[in-house]
């Protein structure tokens, strides 16, 4: 009983020096509200997700676990209510997944890997396709590998350590468009192609004039 009493006005205390949940809609209106109408106009293109330590690259999102456990999580978190029918942005995702073996054991098989999924992220308009922001992120998670003789546990801890990677990355992305999307941020203007950077070339070195030859005496 005093536990729940404790409970109550720990949260009567949040609530009072104003704080809500990121993505929490107010009933009258505000910020808040209009960020998580945002997210929810931002159409997500599936994952185009490839996996470095396989010997097939894995591009198709049905073929790849990372990509489509990202793609499924930014869906719960920004698209709760479906696929926007009138999308105002378009995101579109390109992901490499690589694993690194860290400790070794006498018999030279890993004893621990990490996993790391690395996203490339472009945030566009849906009226004429404008890329508006593009940014990178990076997770890694860390899973034991207990020997060649426990394969089955081996692959039941990678992909415990993907889903935790594409969970904590999907995360940081809503949170970061959160931002960008919200009412107090600077309107997003087309981002700007780089130009190439191209070297210049030396002057070209002047080739000797020709000497001429001498004349022989009579």
């Amino acid at each position: 009983m005093m536990r729940a009493v404790s409970i109550v006005l720990l949260c009567s205390l949040l609530f009072a020096c104003g704080f809500e949940p990121l993505y929490a809609r107010r009933s009258t209106g505000g910020g808040t509200a209009a960020t998580t109408d945002q997210l929810a106009s931002v159409y997500i293109e599936q994952v185009d997700a490839r996996a470095t330590h396989l010997i097939t690259l894995a591009t198709d999102l049905r073929e790849n676990r990372a990509g489509q456990e990202l793609y499924n999580a930014l869906r719960d978190q920004m698209n709760p209510h479906g696929v926007p029918q009138r999308p105002a942005y378009r995101l579109s995702l390109q992901l490499i997944e690589t694993k690194t073996d860290l400790a070794t054991r006498g018999d030279q098989f890993a004893t621990r890997a990490n996993l790391t999924i690395s996203v490339t992220y472009t945030l566009a308009r849906a009226s004429d396709g404008a890329r508006l922001y593009v940014g990178r992120q990076a997770v890694t998670a860390s899973y034991n590998l207990l020997g060649s003789e426990s394969m089955f546990s081996n692959l039941t801890s990678e992909n415990e350590a993907r889903s935790r990677a594409a969970t904590e990355m999907a995360q940081i992305l809503t949170s970061r468009l959160s931002v960008l999307l919200s009412p107090q941020a600077p309107p997003l203007t087309p981002a700007t192609t780089p130009q190439p950077v191209t070297t210049p070339q030396p002057p070209a070195t002047p080739e000797p004039l020709p000497t001429a030859a001498p004349e022989l005496s009579p």
